[in-house]
């Protein structure tokens, strides 16, 4: 797949998603994306009413990730945008995340740009 396709490609959801809201998102959220692909577009499962930090988010397409931070919404179902990059840390890469990938993540979930980690 041709990566040069993808990162415009990532620039056009999120302003499509940013246009369809009432924009929690800003240029600072854009600069964290640098280097990052998206890699998978899918729902959260159910009915969602936020999450702790250390709670799993499930989503429809089999991914499990762990947000770094919480946050409290009521939305049922909503997108939720997964972008990876490989990690440049050469000790993480050893290690890698519980999907056996030394990748690192970021969901953008309703307006709100999360880091997290695959668990599934």
């Amino acid at each position: 797949m041709n990566r040069s396709l993808l990162r415009p490609s990532a620039l056009l959801v999120l302003a499509f998603l940013w246009s369809q809201s009432s924009a929690a998102l800003e240029a600072d959220d854009l600069g964290g994306l640098v280097g990052f692909t998206i890699i998978a577009s899918s729902s959260v499962k159910g009915e969602y009413a936020g999450v702790g930090p250390a709670a799993p988010v499930e989503l429809d397409n089999g991914m499990i990730f762990e947000l770094s931070t919480g946050f409290s919404t009521y939305t049922y179902r909503p997108r939720a945008i997964v972008f990876g990059k490989a990690n440049a840390d050469a000790a993480a890469q050893r290690s890698g995340d519980a999907a056996g990938q030394s990748m690192v993540y970021k969901l953008f979930v309703g307006n709100n740009l999360y880091e997290a980690r695959r668990l599934r």
